[in-house]
């Protein structure tokens, strides 16, 4: 499944991208773009450089399995929902990453072949995955069946000691 991004085709002729996106026409030059992206290096770089500064926290959940039979069958179908929603989420980032793979070679084919243009579609970004959402979800679950959550919150990092 391919995402609805903007469309890159770089000229031959005159070496500057040139986006389409809803039929509109879109024509830069590259210096700003190399600013732009510089720019937004050091800035994420910055702001890495702050958030270190103050201490870490991370929340541990502590789980209480209900007490009857039918809610510990309950707890394990959750389980295995989870598992399933990480699976899901590990394909699509590894699909998204051949899609990637596979738009490179197409446009360095292109290239090869002196074509005029040449579609450079990759989506650039695939994600590190929203496990997350999985563990919400096992966890609305869990407590769905019966079962207990506790939550606290523990400091990683920086902290004071």
């Amino acid at each position: 499944m391919r995402r609805s991004l903007p469309y890159r085709i770089f000229s031959r002729s005159q070496r500057t991208p040139v986006f389409f996106k809803e039929n509109i026409l879109i024509r830069y030059l590259c210096l700003p773009c190399e600013v732009s992206g510089l720019l937004a290096l050091v800035v994420i770089f910055l702001l890495f450089l702050l958030g270190g500064c103050g201490p870490v926290y991370r929340t541990v959940y502590t789980y209480q399995p209900p007490q009857d039979a039918q809610g510990m069958h309950c707890t394990m179908l959750c389980e295995n929902i989870r598992m399933q929603c990480r699976t899901n989420e590990t394909y699509r980032i590894q699909s998204c990453e051949d899609e990637n793979r596979i738009a490179h070679l197409e446009y360095e084919r292109c290239v090869v072949m002196e074509y005029d243009y040449c579609w450079d579609n990759w989506t650039m970004f695939c994600g590190m995955g929203n496990y997350k959402r999985c563990d919400t979800d096992y966890r609305l679950c869990y407590q769905n069946c019966g079962g207990q959550i506790f939550s606290r919150e523990v400091c990683v990092s920086g902290c004071d000691r």
